[in-house]
């Protein structure tokens, strides 16, 4: 058994800088950071309702307001919601 699995996650953050398996563990770590803080960030958006007001959900195939008067019509709609 390695040294790092008897360790656990303090001999991963105390790995010297020139070891290989040091990379991997700071940017496994960097990663699940990252992920943490996108997962955070969504929570919150999602408990305090302010998201990005989007009226209208079209994930496929929709095109955005191109002439003034799709313009208004969407912003008309986009008042509606708080």
């Amino acid at each position: 058994m390695s040294a790092v699995l008897r360790k656990g996650l303090p001999a991963i953050a105390s790995v010297k800088a020139g070891n290989a398996n040091a990379a991997v563990a700071k940017w496994l770590l960097g990663c699940a950071g990252v992920v943490g803080g996108i997962v955070h960030v969504g929570g919150v958006t999602r408990l305090t309702k302010s998201g990005l007001s989007m009226t209208d959900w079209k994930p496929l195939g929709s095109l955005p307001p191109i002439t003034p008067a799709e313009w208004n019509i969407e912003f008309e709609r986009y008042k509606q919601f708080p």
